[in-house]
């Protein structure tokens, strides 16, 4: 098992002549009457931003003129980001209308840049706007609501199992986990295990390193939010929830499993100190042979000899049937680990 190891408005001010203004006190008779003619002035041509924010941009300008207008934002590493460029069509009054979507981004500012053509040319107006940070409210949700989740793993591909892991623990980040049980990261500072869980869930979702259990042919990895991270999310009451038929037959099958690994390990401390013994009691033999090389023992020794060399078949009979089930054991607890489960 190992474990796995988310608004400018442009202004224009137009200037006129002022009629120059009449003498005080009498006219001179001599002074001769001259008429003074200005030339009309050039009226601009209007492009101005009425209103502009993130998600929603109203210009105005000369009726039926088409324009475009380019969205600059920050658009992060993953998502959709709003959309890049929108057209649109001056209505009778001059007014252009845009509401666009506006899915999470980074915080900080946006830009829209707007081109409008008609009879009278083409205009260019911008208008800057502030993109804030967001957040979705668990208790806001009106329906069912789109959420775009990006996975990458450097190590390869990611299984579905681990894919939904992923995606639970990265949406629980909007709502959890903040307080003096939680890291800077949003994860709890400490795994504690749900009385009401089972298994790979037993921790919840937001702890750090999210852990599965991998068999051959098969990964298990949790699935379901803890009561304390439920709680996080705003969820005053929280049902005991229903066995998951899946994580039953992986808990089956981890006791059994660990009951072999705790049975090999005592038979291989049995095996260990048995052969220790026998290594002695060699030892002692040999050196009764090595005394007496022609294997003439003399009638005191004789005994004792004899005694050794029979508390070693014995001991080594026993050693022999405690390797034989040691290895029957392991036979047994490896083909439990390569079964493969299909939930």
């Amino acid at each position: 098992m190992r474990g796995t190891r988310l608004v400018l408005l442009a202004g224009f001010l137009i200037s006129a002549c002022a009629p120059a203004a009449a003498p005080r006190g009498a006219s001179d008779s001599t002074d001769t009457a001259t008429a003074v003619t200005t030339a009309p002035a050039a009226s601009p041509i209007p492009l101005t931003v009425a209103s502009s924010r993130y998600g929603a941009l109203e210009v105005k300008t000369l009726p039926l003129d088409t324009c475009e207008v380019a969205i600059k934002v920050d658009r992060g590493s993953f998502g959709d980001g709003p959309p890049r460029t929108l057209a649109g069509r001056a209505d009778a009054t001059g007014v252009v209308s845009w509401i666009y979507p506006a899915p999470l981004i980074p915080a900080g500012h946006g830009r829209h840049e707007v081109t409008c053509s008609g009879a009278e040319g083409t205009r260019n107006v911008w208008s800057e706007f502030d993109v804030s940070l967001k957040s979705l409210d668990a208790k806001g949700f009106d329906g069912s609501q789109r959420i775009l989740v990006f996975m990458v793993d450097d190590l390869g591909p990611v299984s579905t199992e681990n894919s939904v892991a992923v995606a639970l623990h990265e949406l629980g980040h909007i709502w959890c986990c903040r307080g003096p049980d939680a890291g800077a990261d949003g994860h709890w500072l400490e795994a504690v295990a749900d009385p009401l869980l089972q298994g790979v869930d037993r921790f919840g979702l937001m702890t750090h390193p999210v852990t599965c259990q991998v068999f051959p042919g098969f990964v298990t990895c949790p699935n379901r939010f803890s009561e304390r991270e439920l709680h996080a999310m705003g969820f005053a009451d929280v049902p005991a929830p229903p066995a998951d038929a899946c994580v039953t037959k992986v808990n089956a099958l981890v006791a059994q499993i660990n009951a072999l690994d705790a049975s090999l390990a005592s038979s291989r401390a049995t095996i260990e100190t048995t052969t220790a013994q026998l290594t002695e009691i060699e030892g002692r033999i040999s050196a009764i042979e090595r005394q007496y090389p022609g294997r003439v023992l003399p009638p005191d020794v004789y005994p004792t000899y004899t005694a050794l060399i029979d508390q070693y078949n014995r001991l080594l009979a026993d050693n022999n049937a405690h390797v034989d089930a040691f290895n029957r054991d392991v036979e047994q607890r490896n083909a439990l680990a390569r079964q493969p489960l299909r939930c």
